[in-house]
């Protein structure tokens, strides 16, 4: 599926949804904090190159799914990625956290707009979503928007083909004469593809209020890319957090087979000490390779902490 901007570069935000409207989570539980007051206009309370400046330095270092190129300017992001970059100061305005509530109401609005209604699919879409996700404990944690996002996320992956190797469909080999060759994998799309499974499990874990995202051979595959690519620092960090979230993941669901059990009764199961024994094997050998200069990595104050489980890696 092609990659297309998810906004126009000519798209002008100031002219769309300038206010928030009475409507805006009106199913939500009346004290949510996601209720941004009505009439709250949605603009950005801060300049845009101070917003990029904490989102670059205070923030992207611990949500390593969504990378920026170094160096690139508030100008440069807004004319390439223009709906990123939105999300990107709503994020940052951590400390007018009644304008980050408002500027939420826009972005929410555009992405039902574009992928719901206009059935628009992109990188950028899948990326400004992962954004939105990493903070989403500065807006609400009760109500269905966050399961919802989760699983935008997923679908987008499915849609933009970015959760299995690239290659044509068998349909398209067989209907299509010379059909185009895919597009190789970006690392871009690798860290979206891990973002959008340590997300669904984080909520998963977390809250129980979505399943539990199969981590298949290829999110692993793009995993081991990642690490022996190097290209970015917090390339080394995203390897870590995926690889501790997995052994979380593979602990809850021993759990849950334990408490939901519909195996075949006559088909024996090993003791859950057996299992335990393996992940703590599992685990020993995780932090003994993790790299000496994360090894006491802290989060810092304006973290996404609502998608990690922990202060630090072990």
């Amino acid at each position: 599926m092609k990659h297309s901007s998810s906004t126009p570069a000519g798209t002008n935000f100031s002219e769309a949804y300038q206010t928030v409207p009475s409507y805006y989570n009106q199913y939500a539980p009346p004290r949510c904090i996601c209720r941004a007051p009505v009439g709250e206009s949605v603009e950005s309370v801060e300049d845009d190159d101070v917003l990029l400046s904490i989102f670059v330095t205070k923030l992207s270092q611990s949500y390593p799914f969504v990378v920026l190129p170094p160096g690139i300017s508030a100008q440069e992001l807004r004319a390439t990625k223009p709906f990123l970059f939105i999300v990107i100061r709503m994020v940052a305005t951590v400390r007018h956290l009644k304008s980050m509530r408002a500027q939420s109401f826009r972005i929410m609005k555009h992405i039902a707009d574009y992928m719901l209604v206009r059935s628009e699919r992109s990188l950028e879409m899948l990326q400004a979503i992962l954004l939105v996700l990493g903070w989403y404990h500065y807006h609400c944690m009760m109500h269905s928007q966050m399961s919802n996002l989760s699983h935008l996320a997923t679908s987008l992956c499915a849609d933009l083909g970015i959760n299995r190797p690239p290659g044509l469909h068998e349909r398209t080999r067989l209907l299509v004469l010379h059909p185009e060759q895919p597009k190789a994998r970006t690392n871009d799309e690798r860290r979206a593809l891990c973002g959008a499974w340590y997300v669904n499990s984080c909520i998963a874990l977390s809250y129980q209020r979505v399943e539990q995202g199969k981590y298949t051979s290829y999110i692993e595959r793009c995993v081991k890319e990642l690490e022996t690519a190097n290209e970015y620092e917090t390339d080394s960090l995203l390897v870590q957090l995926m690889r501790i979230q997995r052994l979380s993941d593979k602990i809850s669901c021993l759990h849950n087979k334990n408490e939901d059990d519909i195996e075949l009764p006559a088909i024996p199961r090993a003791p859950t000490s057996a299992y335990l024994g393996a992940f703590q094997s599992e685990l020993d050998k995780f932090k003994a390779q993790v790299p000496r200069h994360l090894r006491n990595n802290r989060k810092p104050s304006h973290s996404p902490g609502a998608l990690h489980g922990t202060h630090e890696l072990i």
